[in-house]
């Protein structure tokens, strides 16, 4: 196995790779978290997701052998979001580890895609490019987990069949926006190309992410305001709830009211009938009511009339009656008083009341006596009613009445006075019938508390039957307090799932899906343009280096100069040129570079251009005087255009180091009179020797005849040898003269060529010395190197002292042989020494009317030398004499 892209399991666990692994692990983790901030409820998905395009780019850039990251990574996060996970093997743990698989393959999936349809590394600077990137790494692979982890919630119960759809949709729209962004951010902090990919961190991230916390702003306030919104909506359809309950224990409260005004009013003597009569209508109306009772205040000395008195009425056995712990009904334990259900209405139903001592019970004792003491309707806490068979709470109000009519100013008097009470019984459920149905038909739960309830397993009066389906959604839920007789009641409303799904609000996430989608989209068009960018620069970067390799290597000096005459840019040539570094020229005036008389005529042009913009020698190439760092003038050709840079009036100059050019001219002008000379020289001798024999003037003596014959051949011969010099030049010059290369001894060669210059050495009083020898064999044309060495030796017998000696030497260099011809005369001038083998060249033009020549030799013996893969130099000090040599390879043998 390898740990290349597209493996997925690497044989070793480097630390390396560890490293990479929980690093992405931690980084999913971290960013899942703070993606679901903008989770929308009820749902589980968020509309960003940047773990996706995390580990989209984490398993580009290192690979699919990190996988094991966005495993751990998604498993963490979403172990964290389940409030009672116990292990892995739980409920919660496969329903996170299942998740974590499908965030896994959608990453593995995304890769494989690029990589085959895109290819990575990529620049992403093409339109097409990008395009398939975000389309494949995005809206394509993203569905993989939006519908693994999708049906994977709805299978484990966290979210409803209704909630399915959105969910999906948000989950796959905040993995792809995942991508769109995260992506790119990742990718300019570790991508490759870097060059590109860090030029993009001004251009690409910065405004993704100002654009990014502008979408988030807006979607927090866009969310504050929907959340408002939600909250007074859901308050509107409750608060009427409040209202009517308010209503009902308002009239309940009238109702016993008017029971004890009627009660005062006939002085304490109201029939059964009287009170059946009265309360009828009352209970017709209000089916909330349980029962309305008459409780008077029976002493232990009127019990037995009391109870005598009932079974008068009919009922047989009555008596006072109590409920033990077992909540069995015993006869009352004698008391002090008794508080008796004398009367209740209806009285079918409730029939099991008749006779209880509501004072045997601690609760209701409480509410009685804070009833007679205080002089207002007190309210029971929640009881189970004698009279109920079901399995709802229940409980009572009670209104003290007095046996006189007037203010009772303390609990004493009340005491005392006390006759009764008008007691409402009631049953929460019942009372709350009407409108917990209605909520529950509308997907609202309702529970009301008793806040002064002494313990907390006692204060519920009654909830919804989904109570538990609503608690989990308790950030819309609210609640109100409704006082009843010394009590508070807190009537809590929640939501239930299906509310929720049904009035979801999209602002918020239409907000931050748009605004997301808007974010991703334009990074992908920054990307776009960057990458655009980045291709243009590479070219203008290309041209411009290769304008630059031009600059520096054309032989013109190129100089740029403002308007104000000063230097801009300064290329090689012209460091060359003048001697000047660019750095120490850039930003002087140009006329440094000028000799001082001409630096007038230079600020003429310049003053001419700022008036008229206009230049009158734009275009022309002009022969001027150029001046170095070192103070010299030299001349050059200068050519000036003109153009603009930023607007800016730019020239550019052209400058031409003219120096050799004139060199050259001057020795053409010499060479002309030189062949003029070595011309005219021989033909005058010739034609005066032939005219004295056309004359007759030497009147036939042979002797003289002789003398003027071989003074026409010497010059004869003499022109002929400035023809073949001339003849091999043009030759040379023109690569038309091919050499035979053969393979000879080099002394013969050597010693044939002193042997026929022995004569030309007679004649400067010379002698020719063989100092030194060396039998090797050489790959030449014979002629040729013969050519060479004769010239070596000719031209060291003219420059040589007369009675002065040449000396030869043949000598082994290495893998070559070295053939010297050393003088002992003035030695090369140092001014003539770097031009001594170009055509033409010598050292005075005096000379050549002293010694004779064209200059050719040197020139010709080089280009000669190097035909037969050999080199010529000298060695000289001036006085000295001077060595003239020329090496060649040592034949082998071998072809």
């Amino acid at each position: 196995m390898t740990t290349e892209n597209g493996h997925l399991i690497s044989p070793l666990l480097s630390p390396q790779r560890l490293a990479m692994i929980f690093g992405l692990a931690l980084m999913y983790f971290l960013a899942g978290r703070l993606g679901l901030l903008l989770a929308i409820p009820p749902g589980y998905a968020t509309a960003i997701f940047p773990p996706a395009g995390f580990a989209l780019a984490a398993l580009l850039l290192y690979g699919n052998r990190i996988w094991p990251g966005v495993l751990l990574g998604s498993f963490a996060l979403n172990l964290s979001m389940a409030p009672h996970f116990q292990n892995v093997f739980s409920h919660t743990g496969l329903v996170a580890l299942s998740i974590a698989i499908g965030a896994t393959m959608q990453g593995l999936f995304g890769a494989a895609l690029i990589r085959r349809f895109v290819g990575f590394p990529t620049p992403l600077a093409e339109e097409w490019e990008i395009f398939k990137f975000f389309m494949l790494g995005g809206p394509v692979s993203c569905l993989v987990n939006s519908v693994i982890g999708t049906s994977t919630l709805m299978a484990a119960g966290a979210i409803t069949a209704d909630a399915f759809a959105f969910n999906w949709w948000t989950w796959w729209v905040g993995d792809v926006i995942g991508v769109f962004i995260a992506t790119p951010l990742v990718f300019i902090a570790l991508a490759k190309p870097r060059l590109l990919w860090k030029q993009r961190v001004l251009s690409v991230a910065l405004p993704l992410l100002l654009t990014l916390a502008v979408v988030i702003t807006l979607f927090v306030h866009a969310s504050s305001w929907e959340s408002q919104q939600q909250h007074a909506d859901f308050r509107d359809e409750t608060k009427n709830v409040a209202t009517a309950l308010h209503s009902d224990l308002q009239v309940y409260l009238a109702i016993l009211a008017s029971i004890e005004r009627h009660f005062v009013a006939s002085g304490g003597e109201v029939s059964r009938q009287q009170f059946s009569i009265f309360v009828d209508e009352a209970l017709g109306r209000h089916p909330g009511l349980q029962a309305l009772e008459w409780l008077p205040v029976i002493k232990e000395v009127d019990r037995a009339g009391f109870e005598l008195a009932l079974q008068n009425e009919g009922f047989s056995g009555f008596q006072l009656l109590d409920r033990n712990m077992s909540s069995k009904v015993i006869p009352a334990i004698k008391a002090a008083e008794y508080v008796p259900v004398a009367y209740v209405e209806p009285f079918k139903g409730n029939e099991s009341a008749l006779g209880y001592n509501v004072a045997s019970n601690p609760v209701r004792l409480d509410a009685l006596v804070r009833a007679r003491d205080t002089g207002h309707a007190v309210a029971t806490g929640r009881i189970k009613l004698v009279q109920d068979t079901s399995d709802q709470f229940g409980f009572l109000i009670f209104l003290p009445v007095y046996d006189r009519i007037g203010k009772l100013t303390n609990a004493a008097e009340r005491a005392q006075h006390i006759q009764g009470y008008a007691a409402a019984v009631l049953r929460v459920g019942d009372m709350l019938g009407v409108h917990a149905k209605g909520l529950a038909s509308r997907d609202i739960a309702l529970r009301v508390i008793d806040e002064a309830a002494p313990d907390a397993s006692l204060q519920v009066l009654y909830q919804s039957p989904n109570w538990g389906e609503a608690t989990a959604q308790s950030a819309l839920g609210h609640s109100s307090n409704l006082e009843i007789g010394g009590r508070t009641w807190r009537i809590e409303f929640m939501p239930l799932p299906h509310y929720l799904v049904m009035h979801r609000a999209w602002q918020a996430w239409a907000t931050l899906a748009g605004g997301l989608l808007f974010t991703g989209m334009l990074g992908a068009l920054l990307l776009l343009i960057t990458g655009h960018t980045g291709k243009v620069q590479k070219i203008v970067d290309e041209r411009t280096n290769e304008l630059r390799i031009i600059l520096d290597n054309v032989v013109d000096g190129i100089v740029t100069i403002d308007q104000s005459g000063r230097v801009q840019s300064f290329n090689r040539a012209a460091e060359t040129i003048f001697g000047y570094q660019a750095n120490e020229i850039i930003g002087k005036i140009f006329k440094v570079l000028m000799p001082e008389q001409f630096h007038e005529e230079y600020d003429d042009y310049l003053d001419n251009f700022r008036k008229t913009g206009t230049t009158r020698i734009s275009g022309k190439v002009r022969e001027m005087v150029g001046q170095r760092k070192d103070g010299s003038a030299f001349p050059i050709d200068l050519a000036v255009s003109h153009s603009f840079h930023h607007e800016q009036p730019l020239f550019i100059c052209v400058v031409r180091d003219i120096t050799e050019r004139k060199r050259i001219d001057r020795m053409k002008s010499e060479f002309v009179s030189t062949v003029s000379h070595e011309l005219r020289t021989p033909l005058t001798s010739i034609s005066g020797a032939l005219g004295l024999l056309a004359g007759g003037a030497l009147n036939g003596n042979p002797e003289q005849v002789k003398q003027m014959v071989d003074l026409a051949h010497k010059n004869s011969l003499r022109l002929a040898s400035l023809i073949n010099d001339l003849l091999d030049m043009d030759k040379l010059v023109a690569g038309k003269m091919k050499l035979e290369l053969t393979e000879q001894p080099l002394m013969p060669l050597v010693e044939q060529t002193i042997e026929a210059i022995h004569a030309y050495g007679e004649k400067y009083q010379v002698n020719f010395k063989l100092v030194s020898r060396e039998e090797v064999e050489v790959r030449v044309e014979g002629s040729r190197l013969i050519q060479v060495l004769n010239n070596f030796l000719s031209n060291a017998a003219k420059f040589s002292p007369r009675g002065g000696e040449v000396e030869i030497a043949v000598r082994k260099a290495g893998d070559a042989v070295r053939v010297e011809v050393t003088d002992h005369g003035e030695g090369v001038p140092a001014a003539f020494r770097e031009r001594i083998f170009q055509k033409f060249s010598q050292a005075d033009s005096s000379d050549t009317r002293q010694k004779g020549g064209t200059g050719l030799g040197l020139a010709i013996s080089k280009e000669l030398m190097e035909g037969m893969h050999g080199v010529v130099g000298f060695e000289s000090e001036e006085g000295q004499g001077a060595c003239f040599y020329f090496e060649l390879p040592i034949s082998t043998g071998k072809g």
